[in-house]
């Protein structure tokens, strides 16, 4: 994750710039996306009616913190600890946020201790070589209890938009996508049990009229991302 790490190092102080120039295709800005995953990884949880401590979570890939403390308010953690590659981005987020029940560390300082409810990753894997995913899903596999719950949030590579916006945003250009039915092998392999699978941020803004739809659209293939919610199986 070398190269992954000095290229977000390099972004750090204008990620949110980079990220917008892509985004806004869209007509909307990261806070609605980084809300709506929030929001739909809490029903997903109520749905299935998984059974959720409220102690510790893991934001992996956390970058500049968009998620980490969102989940803290959303959830009530004790404590949510987001870690990342990238040493630069993660000073941005410990200046950002002052909330003690949330953190910051380097992948590499923190070791898997499996004390972790819940495990949430936003648009990390694609940044991953190929040949590392399966490091990086173990690493989040040890940090969970087990019975943890773990959501991941990928890039649809299904929707034809998602390759324009990624193109417009410089880290994200040469950045390789998983396919959701790779995405759910590799987590499968790893000793997770797959519990489902959907897709959401199917309209643009000047189609919010249709958002209603979406629910009932969440089980095909069209949405910007998709979620998988995965549970630690013993092994």
């Amino acid at each position: 994750m070398t190269e992954a790490n000095a290229q977000f190092d390099t972004y750090a102080l204008n990620y949110e710039e980079a990220l917008q120039a892509g985004l806004k295709v869209s007509g909307e800005d990261s806070g609605f996306f980084a809300s709506g995953r929030i929001k739909e990884t809490k029903k997903a949880i109520d749905r299935l009616r998984l059974a959720c401590e409220r102690q510790k979570a893991l934001d992996f890939g956390c970058g500049t913190g968009n998620a980490t403390e969102s989940l803290q308010e959303a959830f009530r953690f004790e404590t949510v600890q987001g870690v990342d590659v990238s040493a630069e981005s993660l000073a941005v987020a410990r200046g950002r946020f002052s909330n003690p029940s949330v953190s910051f560390e380097t992948i590499e300082n923190t070791a898997p201790r499996g004390d972790v409810d819940l495990a949430f990753c936003n648009g990390v894997f694609h940044h991953i070589e190929p040949s590392g995913r399966r490091d990086s899903m173990a690493y989040i596999y040890a940090s969970l209890k087990p019975g943890g719950i773990f959501v991941f949030w990928e890039n649809n590579p299904w929707n034809p938009g998602v390759h324009y916006i990624m193109k417009a945003i410089p880290f994200d250009r040469d950045a390789q996508m998983i396919f959701p039915h790779r995405a759910v092998k590799l987590l499968g392999n790893a000793g997770f049990k797959v519990l489902r699978l959907r897709y959401f941020f199917v309209f643009p803004r000047a189609l919010a009229g249709l958002r209603l739809l979406e629910p009932a659209l969440s089980s095909l293939p069209l949405g910007a991302q998709y979620q998988i919610v995965a549970v630690k199986a013993p092994r």
